[in-house]
């Protein structure tokens, strides 16, 4: 399922190196989605149903915020690893009130026709300005790198901070800004010779990302970047 997200009204926290994207400190991530499921009428098991439901689900460093998501009427899910509630409208709502408590929050919507809409925009726009092309070859460039997993499914800009988080820590790289990481990560300046921090890989993402982020695309998620979109402009 792909997702479309809006960026953090703040950032407090640093991840520390080997971090998955979403448990890095201080990071939550509240879904909107509207799911459907396919199942057997247990009535007449002859008979299938297709089941629609909403909900919103706050995933990521959440413990301390326990008391209030229960608050809010949510419920641990341990298949999910994650805080449920079956009501979208409340999404908002709990957003508002981490940011509040000191949480970086990054609202995501799973919505497939809202999803579709923002992407189908977003492409015409960029044809407009006669930027497909250049829009085409930096979304093949991400979708070579193979990201796949958690880290997919998170904002592209999100995911670059915490890789730039993770090289600055690696490299000793003190208290050097997010693009200046960028540049090293560009002309070669950190990475290994294999592997996944290999150096041309980090520049292919470096690449590819400076070149979203100008398209005002990178709050985007990488699945819905290479699995929504890319297979537009094919």
């Amino acid at each position: 399922m792909q997702s479309q997200a809006r960026s953090p009204s703040r950032a407090r926290a640093q991840t520390t190196e080997g971090e998955s994207t979403q448990a890095r400190s201080g990071v939550i991530l509240v879904i909107r989605r509207r799911r459907s499921v396919v199942t057997r009428d247990p009535r007449k098991p002859d008979q299938i149903l297709n089941l629609q439901y909403e909900e919103t689900v706050v995933r990521g460093d959440t413990y301390q915020f326990k008391d209030l998501l229960k608050k809010l009427g949510f419920r641990w899910d341990s298949n999910e690893r994650a805080w449920v509630a079956n009501n979208l409208d409340v999404a908002k709502q709990v957003a508002e009130k981490l940011r509040s408590s000191g949480a970086e929050v990054w609202e995501v919507t799973e919505d497939l026709e809202e999803v579709s809409r923002i992407v189908k925009e977003k492409i015409a726009e960029l044809e407009k300005s006669g930027r497909k092309q250049e829009l085409l070859d930096a979304l093949k460039t991400l979708e070579s790198l193979g990201i796949r997993g958690p880290e997919a499914h998170v904002p592209l800009e999100l995911f670059m901070r915490t890789v730039a988080e993770n090289l600055r820590k690696s490299y000793r790289l003190g208290n050097v800004g997010f693009d200046d990481v960028l540049r090293k990560m560009l002309e070669g300046q950190v990475g290994e010779s294999w592997g996944l921090w290999k150096k041309e890989r980090l520049q292919k993402l470096a690449e590819a990302y400076m070149k979203l982020r100008e398209m005002g695309l990178a709050d985007l998620t990488i699945n819905q970047l290479v699995h929504e979109m890319l297979p537009r402009l094919m």
